[in-house]
């Protein structure tokens, strides 16, 4: 053990890759595939793999805080996961950074932060901070909080508004639906072949703080209606 934790990082890298090679050839699981396949799950025999240029991928990760992705202090966040010994780094996608008008998109931060990782020699797990954060709205773009008319917000038992967008009104979907194709698109194209980015995170935490569920009309309607089939099946309940 002790020669394993004065091993350095490369060494590291390469003995995980050896186990699970190991491990994925014992299980029957493929270890090669096409480099230019997507990272991808697998399942095969009840286990379970990430698969990143065709072969098995250990995912020895650190997570960012909420606030580290930004330019400013990216650098520094970044050292210290390479000093971690960690192989891939979990950061964040800001929405309100990233379409700071409708329709505009700031690409700056998502480059910064795969140009930041491929010089580390890390691969990046995205978290889109969307709609949600933790159940609140605190990285929705602030043209979105200003216009509540268009893009209202959830409702308590008292009718009142709490800090959360409402996932049953279309124009809420839909601007939260363009902006990740955006950035899935963005991604596609600088990095479609380099697969730095080998998974993305969608949403964080949704829910609502201040209410169990929505009360407006919408939210109501949508309550008021039988759990949808494929819930049910999910919960295996019928």
């Amino acid at each position: 053990m002790r020669l394993f934790f004065l091993a350095t990082a490369q060494q590291r890298r390469r003995l995980a890759f050896l186990v699970w090679s190991l491990a994925m050839l014992a299980s029957g699981l493929p270890v090669h595939a096409a480099a230019e396949e997507l990272p991808r799950f697998i399942t095969q025999n009840g286990r379970h793999a990430v698969i990143v240029d065709g072969a098995p991928y250990t995912v020895l990760a650190a997570q960012l805080h909420n606030s580290n992705a930004w330019p400013a202090v990216l650098p520094k966040a970044l050292d210290e996961v390479v000093a971690l010994h960690a192989n891939t780094v979990e950061a964040l996608v800001y929405w309100e950074q990233f379409e700071p008008a409708p329709g505009r998109f700031d690409t700056t931060n998502v480059d910064a932060l795969i140009a930041g990782a491929r010089k580390r020699g890390l691969r990046v797990a995205l978290l889109w901070f969307g709609s949600w954060k933790n159940g609140q709205m605190h990285y929705v773009p602030e043209w979105i909080k200003r216009d509540e008319a268009t893009y209202p917000r959830m409702r308590d038992a008292n009718g009142e508004p709490v800090d959360v967008l409402s996932p049953h009104v279309a124009a809420n979907v839909q601007a939260d639906v363009r902006a990740f194709t955006a950035l899935m698109q963005h991604l596609r194209n600088i990095d479609g072949d380099r697969h730095t980015v080998i998974l993305v995170q969608v949403e964080n935490e949704p829910g609502a703080i201040g209410t169990v569920r929505g009360y407006g009309p919408a939210g109501e309607a949508a309550f008021a209606q039988p759990v949808p089939a494929k819930i049910a099946r999910a919960l295996r309940k019928v």
